[in-house]
């Protein structure tokens, strides 16, 4: 977990808010997937488990989000924002039990150095969640980039894990944890390459690419699971 850190806190302290370009067009179709999940739900209090510098709380101002993030940079960038955010783990929730509305959790659980911290992620979210709240979460999917289950990337002598999930084990996790299965479908089912090029085009990208999560395309990037817990 310490190794993950630095890299993170290197990234963020580097980049700040002006993330790489390959990370812009993920968080432009997340924020898109996240607004219309919520305003399905219309939580009242939501927890975004692994928040980063802010980029979804940014999207979020109107509702009341608090956030964490194992990486102090981005904690600080965070609070320099003003965005309600704690230093912590999506494995160690500092929370108390069943008070959030909604959980999501992007891009997070599959950076965490084995499967018992992401069976843990999964139980300690499912505590923090009240009976009939939601949890979202978005994480590489097996057969996707990752045509193996784990492919960590080495940069400066420092590993950063990266795990792939598949269907089946969205489904063992909501079903060890109390969650039901609402959908699971992938995100980044499209891969234009006029992002950057034509942003006119972007609120027709993202329209698209949920559409095709709605109506269950399953060979996108990334999958996504949508679990009310029970």
């Amino acid at each position: 977990m310490k190794e993950v850190k630095i890299l993170f806190d290197n990234q963020y302290k580097t980049y700040g808010k002006n993330l790489p370009q390959i990370w812009l067009y993920p968080n432009l179709i997340e924020n898109f997937y996240l607004r219309n999940i919520i305003n399905s739900i219309k939580p009242k209090l939501i927890l975004d488990a692994g928040c980063g510098v802010g980029l979804k709380l940014e999207n979020l101002r109107n509702y009341n989000v608090i956030g964490f993030d194992y990486s102090f940079e981005a904690v600080k960038i965070c609070k320099n924002d003003k965005f309600k955010v704690v230093q912590a783990s999506v494995h160690q929730i500092p929370f108390k039990n069943e008070i959030f509305d909604f959980v999501f959790s992007f891009q997070v659980i599959q950076h965490l150095p084995n499967w018992d911290y992401i069976s843990l992620s999964f139980k300690e979210i499912s505590r923090v969640l009240k009976k009939g709240g939601y949890f979202l979460t978005i994480n590489y999917r097996l057969g996707g980039r990752l045509k193996e289950r784990y492919m960590p990337i080495k940069e400066d002598d420092k590993t950063l894990h990266r795990w792939a999930f598949d269907f089946k084990d969205y489904e063992n996790l909501a079903k060890e944890n109390h969650l039901e299965i609402i959908k699971i479908g992938t995100i980044l089912n499209l891969k234009p390459k006029g992002i950057g090029k034509f942003p006119f085009l972007n609120k027709f990208y993202q329209f698209a690419d949920y559409q095709m999560f709605k109506f269950g395309y399953k060979r996108g990037l990334y999958l996504v699971g949508l679990f009310r817990k029970i």
